[in-house]
């Protein structure tokens, strides 16, 4: 990795650094999102670099990948989204995993997770199930209090869906499972906090 972050950075000082951070957006987008699931290894190594070029060579490289990112995840929810096309799943877990390295707040990613909620078919329940799959522990770790109302949203939510679909029913169970681990978590910070 250390090799190819120095030979972009050479390639930043001696061109326009607009017409780098677009060439460079445009590459690794069209590299990760295709219809066919994107291994998350491969995801997570150019999410490394993005996020290593935005430290090194300025927030612009950052700022201009995410808004290609999320143009290109709106214009993807705006189409319709057959259960078998992974261009969703993927930009999904680009931005996870952006998330994860530190390149925005976890705000945005609350935002795109209420907008699965509003739609709610079997497409953005996968979809909340990858969220919470990659980056759940960060975003329990970043605000506990929006991660439970989240949850709250979601099971008051998927109550009354969950007669309907089966999907719906395993997403329940796993977000209990999900607040189950949070609140034993909590009681043994307590438990240990009493003890000492």
């Amino acid at each position: 990795m250390h090799n190819i972050v120095n030979q972009i950075e050479a390639l930043y000082m001696t061109n326009s650094r607009n017409n780098m951070n677009n060439i460079l957006s445009e590459l690794v987008l069209e590299s990760l999102i295709s219809h066919v699931i994107t291994p998350d290894r491969l995801i997570c190594e150019h999410m490394m670099l993005i996020a290593i070029l935005h430290a090194n060579i300025g927030i612009e490289v950052g700022a201009n990948f995410l808004e290609k990112l999320i143009k290109k995840f709106i214009e993807i929810m705006e189409k319709f989204q057959n259960i078998e096309n992974k261009e969703l799943d993927n930009v999904v877990l680009i931005i996870s995993h952006l998330y994860n390295f530190k390149v925005f707040g976890y705000k945005l990613l609350y935002e795109i997770l209420n907008k699965f909620i509003i739609k709610f078919t079997e497409k953005e329940i996968e979809l909340i199930l990858l969220i919470l799959k990659t980056v759940g522990f960060s975003l329990r770790k970043d605000d506990p209090n929006a991660l439970k109302e989240f949850i709250q949203n979601l099971q008051r939510k998927a109550v009354h869906e969950s007669e309907k679909n089966s999907r719906v029913k395993f997403m329940l169970d796993i977000l209990l499972a999900i607040k189950i681990i949070i609140l034993i978590k909590y009681l043994n910070m307590i438990l240990l906090m009493w003890n000492t």
